[in-house]
């Protein structure tokens, strides 16, 4: 009998030794890899939302700025009881100084959008929170955190063992997918970039829906009362035990005249949880509404290195004391991010010689790091949107209608293509061009 105990007492070491050295092959191919990136006790500030937050907050310019180490875990779609297992477990493994937390529809849960019968949200939430949460290994924490999100047995099951749900991918491996640089992994600390520029102008409109908003007093403030805004207060008050800060934010998207009333009705809520409050979507005069947004609620890179460079600010002004900038080091001093910061340069070039589109190639290439030269042939027929976005280059508000227009113009550079915009992109970091551009515009998207 005691021979039989120790023989399946071996078994069992086996089986899970043979799971945890395998389990990293069913990881979903276009896995984030943030648990090779976070580095677990360094981050000073963590960025935690949804994709509002996450293609409008870039971890790697903040450091630049003003040499704070931070990470944006975001996660696509909504659904607060998400949001809360993964702060739940980086707080367990972590100290980080200050939590952002993006309160886009902060109303809802995935509970919600599973009784609303909406199946297309619920399952892109479930499928994203997949991508962010498989990267962590497992551990009690995290078997904790996902034990207490979902009461259904599946749900718990799929997120411990990630291949319950991916080993149907037997047929798609290749010999790189048991290779360790192999994972996808992105050096942009969480930031993803939405090279797009659709010439939205809806946020703007947002002023005269505000114009409607009715004293904060006379709001029926029901929403607070919803499992999203319990949730929220609870994320405030763990953060607040384990040491942290919060600091609540909208990022800037278009509101209906309900969000209007939610997002105003959040001042509450976090004067009550003693925390600061950033609503965006009212005072969004710090990015360009009509070249620096991708869409209706997301920012492309314009719209995020300016969004970045207001919060990078606003932190500066309130946290300073809590955050290394009270003895601010030198930027540069930090080898782990300069690799990171490198890195991410060096794929972002990659990525940027890859797009097709004049308007989206434009708003990709507004980067610090790059020094753009843009010589236009016929200015006559760019559209309207395509010289909004040259305005952040230099364009003139009522350039020359005819000749040749220079923008940042380098005496190195001269006409290489029969076209009517030229572009040559040249990265300081990497001293070469990345990139040579050449567009007609009517057969642009411009």
């Amino acid at each position: 009998m005691l021979k039989r105990l120790i023989v399946n007492a071996i078994y069992l070491l086996l089986s899970i030794l043979l799971v945890s050295t395998t389990i990293s092959i069913f990881f979903p191919k276009d896995r984030v890899g943030h648990a090779d990136r976070y580095r677990f006790h360094e981050n000073e500030i963590l960025f935690l939302g949804t994709s509002h937050v996450g293609y409008g907050i870039e971890p790697l310019l903040l450091y630049k700025q003003i040499g704070v180490r931070a990470y944006n875990l975001k996660t696509e779609a909504n659904g607060f009881d998400r949001l809360q297992v993964l702060l739940n477990y980086i707080l367990d493994n972590d100290s980080p100084k200050l939590i952002v937390i993006g309160v886009d529809q902060y109303w809802n849960t995935l509970k919600d959008y599973r009784e609303q019968d909406n199946q297309t949200k619920f399952q892109q939430g479930i499928s994203s929170f997949h991508k962010l949460m498989d990267t962590f290994p497992l551990s009690v924490s995290k078997m904790r955190c996902i034990l207490d999100w979902s009461e259904s047995f599946s749900t718990k099951l799929e997120f411990i063992f990630p291949f319950y749900t991916y080993h149907a991918r037997w047929k798609e491996l290749e010999d790189k997918d048991f290779r360790g640089d192999s994972m996808g992994i992105s050096h942009a600390r969480g930031w993803e970039c939405k090279a797009e520029c659709e010439g939205n102008n809806t946020i703007a409109g947002n002023a005269q829906i505000l114009k409607q908003l009715p004293p904060l007093e006379e709001i029926d403030d029901s929403v607070l009362s919803t499992d999203g805004a319990r949730i929220l207060r609870e994320m405030i008050e763990n953060a607040h035990g384990k040491g942290a800060e919060v600091l609540l934010i909208n990022c800037p998207t278009t509101l209906t005249p309900c969000d209007a009333e939610a997002y105003a009705l959040v001042q509450k809520l976090a004067d009550d949880s003693g925390v600061r409050y950033l609503n965006l979507s009212e005072d969004y005069s710090m990015i360009d509404t009509y070249a620096g947004v991708a869409d209706k609620t997301h920012m492309n890179p314009i719209g995020a290195k300016q969004l970045t460079d207001y919060v990078g600010k606003y932190i500066l002004e309130h946290y300073s004391d809590i955050l290394s900038t009270s003895n601010p080091r030198t930027v540069g001093d930090d080898q782990s991010l300069e690799e990171d910061y490198l890195s991410w340069h060096k794929e972002y070039s990659i990525d940027l010689s890859e797009i097709k589109e004049l308007n989206d190639f434009l708003v990709m290439a507004y980067q610090d790091d790059y020094d753009v030269s843009i010589c236009i042939n016929n200015i006559k027929a760019a559209s309207e949107l395509t010289r909004k976005i040259l305005k952040h280059y230099g364009l003139a508000d009522h350039p020359k209608e005819v000749g040749t227009i220079w923008l940042n113009r380098k005496t190195y550079l001269r006409d290489i293509a029969d076209s009517d915009i030229d572009i040559w992109v040249w990265s300081r970091l990497l001293h070469e061009f990345v990139c040579i551009k050449s567009y007609n515009f009517k057969t642009s998207k411009n």
